[in-house]
């Protein structure tokens, strides 16, 4: 007999046609409770996937752990998607599969193939295995998918409830094969239970989106966060040029002090990443960035890495000329950015490192720092300075600057800072109520919609050119439109299913009806043919 297109389909599960009745009740205990786990598995993969999609927000920091573990630059977190976005999809098709068994053909049991069970108790493992990586290395990333879930949460909610709704016709199919009143009680439980859990779940989610005052608060101003690293190399003067013509309001980045007392901008500990040091200086590629004179980082180019390892699939939007000018790019000096904000008119905000101990600056690299800018022209009040050691020598040198704090607590402003800046997690709204909050790192829509509702004033990005032109959060609702959407979904779904309830009690009853009438006509009728002495009833040949 030829199979139907599904029928086929149904078979991807099974991979090979079962009768039931060729399969002993344990087996099919066995089988049942697979199929049971291979949904928890394929729930947990999906919250995986998710979980991943949104450490998008910081993939600079993933594909940099692994290059400090590997030496190489590669893009990790693709692959990482991509291999879990296909894991997701056989699971899905696994799934699709069994169902549609059941559906189709009630009469053939659930019988997974050793093959998909060793691959889902695979998968299984590879979820927990990369749960535990995010744990032990970036465990701040975790913290931004819980934020997440107060902007992104809600659409969540909404589908998944719409989808269980759905369902509800599916789960009805099966019923009908099921007449045991206990069966009918176990799927009415959990399906209702999981039902209410989904219409009530807007009330966990608290999201700063929704409130009466979302819409007061202002746009948070841009920080270029090492220039504009998605089209150009990251701290090169080419770099804070693009971020510039975003209209950021500063430039942000990363100070370390040259052997001869030079100050210039880089944020790993050593050049090798961000330069061709290997090709120049072969035996010192591993050395500190500040065991080199301003002599030989002017040697260095810092460009032509970002062209072959194109750390943000950008290349492909350069032309000739672009590339040209990337591979020019040579690592710039504080003085340089500085005069470069002031031409610009913008401010500029960095982390200072300390140079190593046996460094001959290692005591005056503040006051070295605080000169450069000195030298350089800008206006004070344009620089936001991180506090550091050696912070009554630049409330000494430069009062006007404005003083950024690293952590927050009671009563900033009163200790003379003008600001905080922070991972954008650990905000809230009383703390920028109280002061201004610089929140970083921030490179989704979802992450900027967050800040912007929670009261951010700026927010550090590598997405200047995506946020340029950002008029308003991807959502914002008063606490009574809110309300009032979630309980009209609500009230639509209940309706839907209380319709479908009624007319499914229907036909349970008059399911049970037919069956007993079918029983009485039985009974009767072997009573009937006991009474007339009928022999064959002792012989077992009477069809019940």
């Amino acid at each position: 007999m030829k199979c139907t297109t599904l029928q086929c389909s149904s078979c991807i599960y099974s991979c090979q046609c079962k009768p039931s009745g060729q399969t002993a009740k344990y087996e099919v205990f066995i089988e049942n409770c697979s199929y049971v786990v291979l949904i928890l598995i394929l729930l947990f993969s999906m919250t995986w996937l998710y979980s991943w999609s949104v450490t998008n927000n910081d993939v600079d920091t993933i594909n940099y752990f692994f290059y400090e573990q590997l030496g190489s630059w590669f893009n990790w977190y693709i692959l990482i998607l991509c291999i879990s976005v296909i894991i997701v999809a056989y699971l899905l098709t696994l799934f699709i599969s069994g169902l549609l068994s059941v559906l189709l053909n009630s009469h053939r049991s659930l019988h997974m193939s050793l093959f998909h069970k060793i691959v889902v108790c695979t998968t299984s493992g590879l979820g927990i295995a990369g749960y535990i990586l995010l744990f032990m290395f970036w465990s701040q990333l975790l913290d931004q998918v819980a934020i997440s879930l107060t902007i992104i949460g809600w659409f969540i909610q909404i589908g998944a409830l719409l989808l269980w709704v759905c369902s509800f016709f599916i789960v009805q199919n099966i019923a009908k094969h099921h007449h045991n009143k206990l069966t009918w009680s176990i799927l009415a439980v959990a399906y209702f239970s999981i039902f209410i859990f989904l219409c009530l779940a807007p009330l966990l989610i608290e999201s700063p989106c929704v409130s009466n005052h979302a819409l007061q608060n202002q746009k948070p101003v841009l920080f270029g966060h090492r220039g504009s690293p998605t089209e150009a190399p990251e701290n090169t003067i080419l770099s804070f040029k693009k971020a510039a013509k975003n209209q950021v309001y500063g430039f942000e980045s990363d100070v370390r002090i040259s052997l001869d007392g030079v100050p210039f901008l880089m944020h790993d500990a050593t050049l090798q990443r961000t330069t061709n040091v290997k090709d120049i200086f072969p035996t010192r590629k591993h050395h500190d960035a500040e065991t080199f004179t301003w002599k030989d980082l002017q040697q260095l180019n810092a460009g032509q890495w970002y062209l072959h390892d194109n750390p943000y699939l950008s290349n492909g939007g350069f032309n000739k000329s672009d590339k040209e000018e990337i591979s020019l790019q040579k690592i710039p000096s504080l003085v340089e950015l500085a005069q470069l904000a002031t031409i610009h008119n913008t401010s500029i905000m960095f982390d200072l490192f300390q140079p190593p101990e046996d460094h001959p600056h290692h005591d005056d690299y503040v006051n070295i720092t605080l000169q450069s800018l000195l030298i350089s022209g800008i206006n004070q009040t344009q620089v936001f300075w991180i506090y550091s050691e050696q912070q009554d020598l630049v409330n000494k040198i430069a009062p006007n600057f404005k003083m950024v704090s690293r952590t927050y607590f009671k009563n900033l402003t009163s200790f003379g800072f003008d600001a905080v800046n922070m991972e954008f997690p650990y905000i809230n709204k009383s703390m920028t109520d109280e002061v201004q909050v610089i929140a970083y790192t921030i490179n989704d829509y979802w992450a900027y919609s967050w800040a912007w509702c929670t009261g951010a004033w700026a927010v550090t990005t590598d997405f200047s050119n995506r946020f340029l032109h950002v008029n308003q959060p991807c959502w914002y609702l008063t606490q009574t439109q809110f309300t009032a959407i979630w309980l009209s979904i609500d009230a639509v779904c209940v309706m839907i299913i209380l319709v479908s309830g009624y007319f499914m009690y229907r036909n349970y009853k008059k399911t049970s009806h037919n069956m007993f009438n079918n029983s009485s006509d039985q009974l009767y009728s072997g009573t009937y043919n006991h009474d007339i002495g009928d022999m064959e009833l002792h012989s077992g040949t009477i069809v019940h």
